[in-house]
C-alpha cells in the first residue's frame, strides 16, 4: 500500500514524500504489459500505444509501473517498451486492453491479455502491431544540374564591390530541344536557358530527363579569362551534376571624373538635376560614386555596359564618379531652369587627349548637354556647370507723404524669409533701378532718412519677362513712402492748465540742442525734426516767473514714430535697434509739468527762501497704449501748432 507522508521544515520549503510499499510475502504477484511494432515506417514505431489493466479486486495506489484507482490503472507504450505491476494480490484476475488495436493500417495480436495472477509468479501480456512494408520509392527518372560562379583578381587582391556584384551572363543548352518550362530555378525554351550570376552565386536546374546532355557556356567578358570544370555532361538519375565557372580579371586601368554645380546670382531653393548617359562599361556590373554630402551611392549598367544616373546638385556642390574603365564614355546633360546654363570640361593633370571643351546657352529655360567624353587613364576631368540667373530691370522710388522724391534712405531687397540679401543702396531722389531674376521678394527699409519712420515693407514678385507684381496688381515701378516723425509736447501747471514762456529744449546724447522753442497756449508739434531710435531729453531752461524748473525727460521715437518715456535701445542679433522699458506717450505726447514757487518769511528776517513745493518737476503721461499712425492725418491741423 501506499503511504503519504507530509511536513514543513518552516525556513526553506514545504515538501511531500510518497512511499510505495511492497508486499513481498509470498502472496503476491506481477504483470507485465510489453509492446512489440513490426513493418511500417520509423514513425510508427515511436507511436505511443494506449493499455488499460482492469484487475478484479479494487486496489488503489503505485504496483510498480502502473498508478492503479479502484482495480484500473493506463499506461503508454512504444515499441520494445515494458510496464510492470508488482506486489498485485495474488489469485485475482486482469484485463489488459489496447486501445489503438487494429487502427491506422496495423493487424494487433495479443498473448497473455487476460488471465489470473498467481503467487510468486509474474503474468505478461503481449501486444504485436503488424504492418505490411511501405513498397520501396520508384527509381528517379530525373537528375539536375547545379552552376556555380567564382570571380576573382589577377593580382591576388580582394574584389571590391562592384567587382563581387559584377553579373556574368551563362547559357545552358541541352541536346533535346523539347524541354520548355521551368526546371528548378530556370526557364528553357527550346532547350536552351539563361542566367545571371555573379561571384558567389549558384543556380540549380532540376527535374531534367536522365539521359539528356548538357553544355555550359559563359559570354565573353573583356578583362576576364574563363575556366570550366564539369561544364559538359550527361543528365543522371537522382543526382545534381555540377559545373563550376570562374572568371579571373585582369589588371584593367581605371579612372571617372568631377561634376561640380557653380550658380552665378540669385541662387536657388531647389537643386539642378543632371542625367550622365553611360556607355562601354561592364554589363550588368555595379559601380559607385560619391554625391553630395560624401554619400556612397551605386548604380548598375545593363547588358549591353550602358547606364544613365540622375544627380542633383546645389551650388558649390561636387559629384565624384571613380572606378570607370579606361575607354567608356560619357555625357552629362542639366536639366531645364530657370537659368542660363553653361559648362566647361577641365583636365587637371595636363596630360590626357582633353584639354577643354565648352558650350552654353544664350536663354533660360534649356537643357545643356556636353559632348561625348571618353575615360582617359591619365587625365584628371572636372565638368563644371555654371547657371547664371537671368536679370531683369526693376525700379524703385522713394517718396516722403508730399509725393515729392526722399533720398539718403537705406533700402534692401530681401528674400521672403528676410534672410538673404539680394540688392542694398540708399534712395537717391530719383528712380532707382535694381537687376533681379524672377522671384519673390521683399522691399524692405533698414534705415529712414533723418526724420522719417520707416516704412512698412512692400512684397513684389518679379516674374517672366521682368513683369512686377505687387498689391494684386501689376506696377511699372516699386514704391514706397516715408511719413516724417511727430512729436507732440504739452506744457501745463499743475491743474493742466497751459504754461506760457518757458523756455524748451530738446537735446542729444551730447546735450547738444536739436529743437527749441518758448511754449505758448498750445502744445507745440515737432515734424521731421527728431530721428528714430535716438535718444533725446526734453529739457527746461528757464521758467516763467513763479514757477521752478521741471524736471528733464528722457525719451525716444521706435523705429515706427512710437514716443517712448524713458526706456533704452536694445541692438538684435540682426544688428537692428527696440526700444524696451519705455512707457508709450499717448496720442505721441510728452507733458511736462511746471509747478509755482512759493516764499516762506523766515523768523527776524526780511528775507524769502524759494523753495519748491514738489520738487522741480512732475511728468505725467497720460495711458499706456500707443496711437502709432495717427501723425499722418494730424500732421496740417491748424490747431497743432507752428512747425520749426
Amino acid at each position: 500500500m501506499d503511504k503519504v507522508v507530509t511536513g514543513d521544515d518552516t525556513e526553506y520549503h514545504n515538501y511531500t514524500v510518497k512511499i510505495t510499499n511492497t508486499k513481498d510475502d509470498g502472496t503476491t504477484a506481477a504483470l507485465t504489459v510489453k509492446k512489440t511494432v513490426t513493418g511500417g515506417t520509423a514513425a510508427d514505431r515511436e507511436k505511443l500505444f494506449t493499455f488499460t489493466v482492469t484487475l478484479s479486486e479494487s486496489i488503489t495506489g503505485y504496483y510498480g509501473d502502473m498508478p492503479f484507482v479502484g482495480g484500473v490503472a493506463t499506461v503508454q507504450l512504444k515499441h520494445g517498451q515494458t510496464a510492470a505491476a508488482i506486489g498485485l494480490p495474488a489469485g485475482v484476475t486482469y484485463t489488459v486492453v489496447e486501445k489503438e488495436a487494429n487502427e491506422d493500417g496495423f493487424t494487433t495480436t495479443s498473448t497473455g491479455d487476460t488471465g489470473t495472477l498467481a503467487a510468486g509468479e509474474t503474468a505478461t501480456a503481449s501486444f504485436v502491431n503488424a504492418k505490411a512494408d511501405e513498397p520501396p520509392p520508384p527509381e528517379p527518372t530525373t537528375g539536375g544540374l547545379q552552376v556555380t560562379k567564382t570571380v576573382e583578381r589577377a593580382d591576388g587582391k580582394e574584389l571590391t564591390q562592384a567587382e563581387q556584384e559584377k553579373k556574368f551572363t551563362f547559357t545552358i543548352e541541352l541536346d533535346n530541344d523539347e524541354i520548355n518550362g521551368l526546371y528548378g530555378d530556370l526557364i528553357f525554351k527550346d532547350g536552351v536557358a539563361t542566367a545571371y550570376l555573379a561571384h558567389g552565386e549558384t543556380v540549380t536546374v532540376s527535374g531534367l530527363p536522365v539521359g539528356v546532355k548538357y553544355t555550359v557556356t559563359e559570354k565573353t567578358y573583356a578583362g576576364y579569362t574563363t575556366t570550366y570544370m564539369g561544364e559538359t555532361g550527361t543528365i543522371a538519375a537522382g543526382v545534381i551534376q555540377t559545373a563550376e565557372v570562374t572568371n579571373t580579371k585582369a589588371e584593367v586601368p581605371t579612372n571617372g571624373f568631377k561634376l561640380k554645380k557653380l550658380v552665378s546670382g540669385r541662387t536657388s531653393a531647389e537643386p539642378f538635376t543632371f542625367l550622365i548617359d553611360f556607355a562601354g562599361l561592364d554589363p550588368n556590373s555595379s559601380y559607385s560614386y560619391t554625391g553630395p554630402g560624401e554619400e556612397r551611392l551605386t548604380f548598375t549598367s545593363n547588358n549591353s555596359g550602358a547606364a544613365r544616373v540622375s544627380v542633383r546638385l546645389n551650388d558649390d556642390e561636387i559629384a565624384e564618379f571613380d572606378g570607370l574603365p579606361v575607354g567608356s564614355t560619357y555625357t552629362v546633360t542639366e536639366s531645364a531652369s530657370g537659368y542660363v546654363a553653361s559648362y566647361t570640361v577641365t583636365n587637371d593633370s595636363g596630360s590626357g587627349s582633353i584639354a577643354s571643351a565648352s558650350g552654353a546657352n544664350q536663354n533660360s529655360g534649356l537643357t545643356l548637354q556636353t559632348a561625348m567624353e571618353t575615360v582617359d587613364q591619365d587625365e584628371q576631368i572636372t565638368v563644371t556647370f555654371v547657371n547664371t540667373s537671368r536679370v531683369y530691370d526693376v525700379s524703385f522710388v522713394k517718396y516722403d507723404s508730399d509725393g515729392m522724391f526722399l533720398d539718403g534712405a537705406l533700402l534692401q531687397v530681401v528674400d521672403e524669409t528676410g534672410e538673404i540679401v539680394y540688392a542694398e543702396w540708399r534712395s537717391t531722389g530719383d528712380i532707382d533701378t535694381v537687376q533681379l531674376p524672377e522671384g519673390k521678394y521683399i522691399l524692405h527699409e533698414a534705415e529712414p532718412p533723418e526724420g522719417y519712420t520707416v516704412a512698412a515693407d512692400i512684397p513684389f514678385t518679379v516674374g517672366e519677362n521682368g513683369a512686377v507684381a505687387m498689391n494684386g496688381g501689376t506696377a511699372a515701378q516699386v514704391a514706397m513712402t516715408d511719413e516724417e516723425t511727430k512729436v507732440i509736447v504739452s506744457k501745463v501747471d499743475g491743474h493742466g492748465n497751459a504754461v506760457a514762456g518757458a523756455k524748451l529744449q530738446i537735446l542729444d546724447e551730447e546735450g547738444s540742442v536739436v529743437y527749441n522753442w518758448v511754449s505758448g497756449s498750445e502744445p507745440r508739434t515737432i515734424f521731421g525734426k527728431l530721428s528714430v531710435l535716438t535718444p533725446y531729453t526734453l529739457h527746461e531752461a528757464s521758467a516763467p516767473n513763479g514757477y521752478a524748473l521741471a524736471q528733464d525727460i528722457d525719451f525716444i521715437l521706435d523705429s515706427d514714430g512710437t514716443v517712448y518715456i524713458g526706456g533704452k535701445l536694445v541692438q538684435n542679433p540682426d544688428g537692428s535697434f527696440t526700444v524696451e522699458d519705455g512707457t508709450v506717450a499717448e496720442n505721441l505726447t510728452i507733458v511736462m509739468n511746471d509747478y509755482k514757487s512759493i516764499s516762506l518769511p523766515l523768523s527776524g528776517s526780511r528775507s524769502e527762501l524759494m523753495c519748491m513745493l514738489f520738487g522741480c518737476a512732475m511728468i505725467t503721461v497720460g495711458g499706456i497704449y500707443a496711437t502709432r499712425r495717427r501723425r499722418r492725418e494730424e500732421k496740417h491741423s491748424s490747431n497743432t501748432g507752428t512747425r520749426s
